[in-house]
Order: structure tokens, then C-alpha cells, then sequence
């Protein structure tokens, strides 16, 4: 049976990894829906399918051993051809009568949680992110960020809707595309009554929080600060200042946010200890002066 490995990790180690004797195949990049498909095609023997040397993305190794490193020649420049479906897994387990064997990870049945895809690609360049602008360029031949048109990503959402009443999280920040794409995005979703969870990768306005609140009334924020110092963060490389993120969470408060997620990390650029000790009373701040309601919606981790 060939075994293939696919991802961010994977790329990066495909060397490392295709040197093992359990390893057939590496596809490189981040999208690889045609490749994969292609590698299907020559590995089922059908007509017409192309040589491994031809397939875009791939490492491999010859009869003789040689690894073989294909140019990564697959990097669409948009997602409109991609598609999320999740009605696959539903009807393999009615047809199997299997519902263990397709979850997807422990706990999932408490929390159904899915994700609908804006973005392969981004425009930040956070130092120790593997999603980064530079990441992507170096890994993945990814110049700039590939979008979903938000049409499609809002009919996602309905669409894993039909068979899921969990939260769905929409992976990238809509607004990296331009305030054009995240006013159609909302535009299209107008009236969605699950649960939605969105991503900010910086300080958002009162209009535009206000303009989420009303399109999806049951969302869930998620924030990266990473930090309480503007020192540090900037050196991690997210320029916004607390004032502003802070004036969002609160817009986000105000409107009815559902839960707010705040993440902080330890290993930053300019951190020491007594910064990490700082940002953990940060978050007593922010705990006990943004969020006075009940039950509590501002969640902090760090690690």
C-alpha cells in the first residue's frame, strides 16, 4: 500500500521524510488537490496519467533509490476551485454504520467544531509563524495569498450547516483581502443564525464589528496578541498597539460577542521573564475591566 505524506511539516522535512523505507511519496505545498489527484491517477495505472517526474509538487524516490524533488509548479492563485465537503464523512459512516472510525479527533462529539477556508497564503509576517508571508514564499512558491471568492465561503457555511450544528471557523482574517471582500462575505451570509467563529489578525473598527454582530448574530471572536508589550509584539511582527485591540474587544463585548478568545505566547523576540509575568497580570486586567458580565465570554491562554 503507498504512503504519502501531505502538509506544512511535510514540506518542510520532505527530504527526512521520503529517506524513510515506510515512506512512498511526499506532495509538497500548500495546495495539492491536483497533484494528489494526479498521483492517484499514475498510481491506478489509468490512461493517460503523467510520469512521477511530471507530477508538480512531488518527492519521490526512484527503483534505485534516488530521491526525486519536483518543482512546486501547483500554487493556485485563487480557491474557487477547491471544495470543503463534509458530506463525504456523513455518508461513510450511514454506509459503514462506523461513527468512531470518522471522528476526528477525541472530544469532537461534545464540540463539533469545522472550518471553512478563506485563505492559503497571508500578509503578516509573525516570526514564529509556519503560515507566514515568508513561510508560505519559501515553502509552498506562494507569492501572494490565494482567496476563496466570499460568495463561496458563505455558501461553505451553509452547506456544513445541513448536517452540523456545531461552530464553524473560518481559517484567515476576512479583512486581509481588502474591506470589499469582507462587506461581500457578510453581505452573503446576512441572516446565518449558527455558530461562527472569526479570526482578527489585527485591531478591527466599531463599524466593522457592529456589521459582523448584525450578519452573524452567534460568533465567536478569536484575537493572537501574543503579548501585552507593544515593544514586544512589534519585534514578533504585529504592529498594533493594546489601545486599539483592547477598543475592539470591547466593540465586540458591547455588540453580543458570544466568546472572545485571546491567545498569548511564551519564546518572543524581547521577552523575558518578568514580560511573561506582566502579560499574566494583563490578562487579570483585562478580565476584570473589560469583561464585567456574567457568565464570562473573555477567555485568555497562554503558552
Amino acid at each position: 500500500i503507498p504512503v504519502m505524506f501531505g502538509g506544512f511539516s511535510s514540506t518542510y522535512y520532505d527530504r527526512e521524510l521520503i529517506e524513510r523505507p515506510e515512506v512512498d511519496y511526499v506532495v509538497r505545498g500548500d495546495s495539492t488537490e491536483e497533484p494528489v489527484l494526479q498521483l492517484m491517477q499514475h498510481i491506478c495505472g489509468r490512461p493517460g496519467a503523467p510520469a512521477l517526474a511530471d507530477i508538480p509538487n512531488l518527492t519521490w524516490r526512484g527503483p534505485d533509490g534516488t530521491v526525486h524533488v519536483n518543482e512546486i509548479g501547483y500554487s493556485p492563485a485563487n480557491l474557487d476551485n477547491v471544495l470543503i465537503d463534509y458530506s463525504y464523512v456523513v455518508k461513510a459512516v450511514a454506509r459503514y454504520r462506523d461513527l468512531a472510525s470518522f471522528v476526528p479527533f477525541k472530544g469532537w462529539l461534545g464540540y463539533p467544531i469545522t472550518a471553512a477556508l478563506s485563505v492559503r497564503g497571508c500578509t503578516h509576517g509573525c516570526r514564529t509563524c509556519g503560515g507566514s508571508a515568508a513561510a508560505f514564499s519559501a515553502l509552498h512558491n506562494r507569492r501572494r495569498p490565494a482567496y476563496r471568492a466570499p460568495e463561496n465561503l458563505a455558501q461553505d457555511i451553509r452547506n456544513i450547516a445541513r448536517f452540523s450544528k456545531g461552530p464553524v471557523f473560518i481559517l484567515g482574517d476576512i479583512r486581509q483581502a481588502g474591506p470589499e471582500y469582507a462587506d461581500r462575505f457578510l453581505t452573503a451570509i446576512a441572516g446565518y443564525r449558527g455558530p461562527v467563529i472569526l479570526e482578527l489578525f489585527d485591531a478591527a473598527d466599531r463599524q466593522f464589528i457592529e456589521r459582523v454582530a448584525a450578519a452573524i448574530p452567534n460568533w465567536t471572536l478569536e484575537i493572537s496578541m501574543e503579548t501585552h508589550s507593544d515593544e514586544v509584539r512589534a519585534a514578533f511582527g504585529r504592529p498594533y498597539k493594546n489601545s486599539s485591540i483592547e477598543d475592539t474587544m470591547r466593540y465586540a463585548l458591547e455588540t453580543g460577542v458570544q466568546r472572545l478568545d485571546l491567545f498569548f505566547m511564551i519564546g518572543l523576540p524581547k521577552q523575558d521573564y518578568q514580560s511573561v509575568m506582566d502579560t499574566i497580570d494583563y490578562c487579570e486586567h483585562l478580565m476584570r475591566d473589560l469583561d464585567k458580565g456574567s457568565p464570562r465570554r473573555l477567555i485568555p491562554f497562554i503558552w
